[in-house]
């Protein structure tokens, strides 16, 4: 049996909701799935890559819709021989949409 994860990732890797939005965040996640075995907030320190393995449907730059895959599993496989959770993108002439 394999576990399913259900992960909301903030634009900016920085942010954390404060401790009532994080409380009412599982608690509406806890509504939805009913039935989940754990309901958790966590935190990571900066970016982190979250490899959806088999799940994965497609990886593409947000700006042009190009395809990524080919890079973003190059970008894992460096970042973990470093130990590292910065990179380049291939895309450096993109810029970000302000928010």
């Amino acid at each position: 049996m394999s576990d399913n994860f259900l992960r909301l990732v903030p634009y900016d890797p920085h942010w954390h909701p404060d401790a009532p939005a994080a409380a009412a965040a599982m608690k509406i996640a806890s509504g939805l799935f009913p039935l989940a075995e754990h309901v958790a907030v966590e935190y990571e320190e900066g970016v982190t890559f979250f490899d959806a393995g088999a799940n994965t449907e497609s990886v593409h730059c947000p700006f042009c819709g190009s395809d990524l895959e080919d890079w973003w599993g190059e970008a894992m496989d460096r970042a973990r021989r470093h130990a590292s959770k910065t990179f380049r993108s291939p895309r450096r002439a993109a810029t970000r949409p302000r928010r």
